[in-house]
């Protein structure tokens, strides 16, 4: 890995869940576009980690959340080329929380849709594969059918991804 130069991504990511669905976004940028994702993101510098998932979900999914317990950390090493900062792969580190939907109203409205996903919906567990979601979604499905079982702590090298076109 000496020729790889990464770019950190650290965020948080709400895991909502409601009978027997996941509420996810559709990315439309970065490594995971074209994929479902979990609600959640940077950590802005003026604000806690409660404050940001808050915020995060507000923004991508038009909901309040509530929150339950915290499940866990991983990190994944995606290759993503991005010439504006001159690296090759996103270190991306994901701290999950296990959320409750409290409020809000999730239908397709534009203003929902800001620069990296166009919208939150609803999708059955069963539906979600490694095709069409995110490594973090691929992850917490694992945590979704045993809680009990903890997070892997190694971090995931995913050097064989492949951005959906």
């Amino acid at each position: 890995m000496s020729d790889v130069k990464m770019h950190r991504n650290f965020g948080v990511y709400g895991v909502c869940m409601s009978e027997g669905k996941l509420l996810v976004i559709k990315k439309t940028l970065g490594p995971y576009y074209g994929r479902y994702d979990l609600p959640g993101g940077n950590i802005e510098l003026d604000e806690t980690i409660f404050d940001c998932l808050h915020r995060e979900y507000a923004e991508e999914t038009g909901s309040e959340i509530q929150f339950v317990n915290q499940i866990g950390v991983s990190e994944y090493i995606v290759p993503y080329p991005l010439q504006k900062r001159g690296t090759t792969h996103i270190h991306h580190i994901a701290i999950f929380y296990d959320v409750k939907f409290k409020s809000g109203n999730l239908d397709s409205d534009s203003t929902l849709k800001n620069n990296d996903s166009s919208g939150a919906v609803w999708i059955n567990i069963n539906e979600l594969n490694e095709n069409n979601a995110s490594p973090l979604i691929q992850t917490m499905l694992n945590w979704i059918k045993d809680p009990s079982r903890p997070i892997s702590v190694s971090v995931q090298n995913l050097s064989n991804w492949k951005v959906n076109a």
